[in-house]
């Protein structure tokens, strides 16, 4: 393939992010969470250890996974897709900043309307861990949702649409090359494909997958 064949084969850049969309059950994974950092301090100055963990700490650990199955069940894997420019810029300008408002200036738009209209804007598909999936979501389930998410995850679901419209492509970095600098230890600094969500994970970022621990986690965005 040439390099014109190359520049007409253009796809457009697409993004996704999964969220687990229970609210209830995402408030239980938090105070689970908390019991078992609370439950391994206390055991390791009882003499266990995160290699020997103690009783209370193990069945922390396992209410814990117990729940975080049951959110796997609740999740829903939103994929974006770029708009066209025109499309694009038509959108933003049909919500104008606001006067004085900092955060509108920023965005260039008043991001009260603006965001969740992006959001449907590039929402391609949502994909529900059944594995259903669907290509039209009406009005009515978006407002719906919207006025359910966390602020964290709304603004996960915001920077995979603009991200799919914005970010950069970078050069593809090679996997098999990273892996053995990091067994040698030659660096510490992970590459960072252009193709990263926002967390999701359950943040602006692709989600990673949940795991006991215990030690205390570090915050994360979300979902």
């Amino acid at each position: 393939m040439n390099v014109l064949d190359t520049m007409k084969a253009a796809s457009a850049a697409r993004r996704q992010v999964t969220l687990c969309l229970d609210g209830a059950l995402l408030a239980e994974h938090d105070e689970l969470q908390k019991a078992l950092v609370q439950a391994s301090l206390a055991e390791q100055r009882e003499g266990y250890s995160e290699r020997n963990p103690g009783p209370r700490t193990l069945a922390a650990a396992d209410a814990m996974d117990k729940v975080s199955a049951r959110m796997a069940t609740s999740d829903v894997a939103f994929t974006f897709q770029r708009l066209p420019w025109a499309e694009r810029l038509d959108l933003q300008a049909t919500h104008p900043p606001r006067n004085g408002n900092v955060e509108d200036a920023v965005e260039g738009a008043n991001v009260e309307t603006y965001k969740p209209a992006l959001i449907r804007a590039c929402c391609v598909s949502a994909k529900g861990a059944d594995g259903d999936e669907v290509t039209e979501i009406p009005g009515d389930v978006w407002d719906t949702m919207f006025g359910q998410l966390q602020a964290g995850q709304f603004e996960t679901l915001f920077a995979a649409a603009k991200n799919a419209n914005d970010m950069a492509a970078m050069a593809p970095f090679s996997a098999r090359a990273y892996l053995i600098s990091q067994g040698s230890g030659v660096s510490s600094t992970s590459p960072k494909p252009g193709t990263s969500p926002s967390n999701g994970s359950k943040g602006g970022n692709p989600r990673t997958r949940r795991k006991s621990s215990t030690t205390k986690p570090a915050e994360s965005v979300d979902s």
